[in-house]
């Protein structure tokens, strides 16, 4: 049995030597902290992209169905548009 195995078996992290329990703090202190923040940064920007397209897609598709229904009352009415 090689000795990764065996760290990974008695519950110990193979990098830190660290139990399971802790593995979170055992990540946060082997990386640098400025690769974490820009984790937490690019994953921030990620979610504000997504909310930033869906609220445009639901703009879009509300403004298609008023300019829509506006087109269809005014044929319908007779009127010029």
């Amino acid at each position: 049995m090689n000795s990764s195995t065996e760290a990974s078996q008695s519950g110990l992290d193979t990098e830190e030597g660290c139990s399971r329990s802790e593995t979170w703090r055992c990540g946060v202190r082997s990386s640098s902290s400025s690769s974490m923040v820009a984790v937490i940064i690019a994953a921030a920007a990620a979610v504000v992209v997504v909310v930033v397209v869906v609220v445009v897609v639901v703009v879009v598709v509300v403004v298609v169905i008023v300019v829509v229904a506006v087109v269809v009352e005014a044929v319908r009415s007779g009127s010029s548009y």
